[in-house]
This record gives C-alpha cells, sequence and structure tokens, in this order.
C-alpha cells in the first residue's frame, strides 16, 4: 500500500514539475514575441514607416467612407 501511495506521490510530482516547465516556456516565448514586437514598432518609427502606414490607412478609410456615401446618395 505505501509502494503505491509513493508511486502515485512521484507521478503527482512530475505532472507538476512538467505542468511549471510548460508554463515557463510558454510566458518566456510571448515575452519574446512582445519584445520583438515593440522592438520593431520603434524602428517603424524611426524610419518613418509608421506614419506613412498610418497616412494611409487614414486615406484609405477616407476614400471608402467617401464611396460608400456617394452610392448611397446616388440611390
Amino acid at each position: 500500500m505505501k509502494f503505491v501511495i509513493v508511486i502515485v506521490i512521484v507521478i503527482v510530482i512530475v505532472i507538476v514539475i512538467v505542468i511549471v516547465i510548460v508554463i515557463v516556456i510558454v510566458i518566456v516565448i510571448v515575452i519574446v514575441i512582445v519584445i520583438v514586437i515593440v522592438i520593431n514598432f520603434f524602428n517603424f518609427i524611426e524610419l518613418g514607416l509608421l506614419e506613412e502606414l498610418s497616412l494611409f490607412l487614414l486615406v484609405f478609410i477616407i476614400t471608402r467612407y467617401l464611396s460608400e456615401y456617394n452610392m448611397f446618395s446616388d440611390k
């Protein structure tokens, strides 16, 4: 009986350790991804590409809105 209890305890400990390791790995991966995104974001700002991108998006949204407005006014 004691042998079975020891085996169960060892299995539970191993499972807990594996779960903790997986959680730590996932957290590290998420942190690395966030750091890479932040660095790329700042690089975009330095290159001025972000401003061009936001300007492009603004123009796109305005033209889309105007075209929809014109479609409604035609009907």
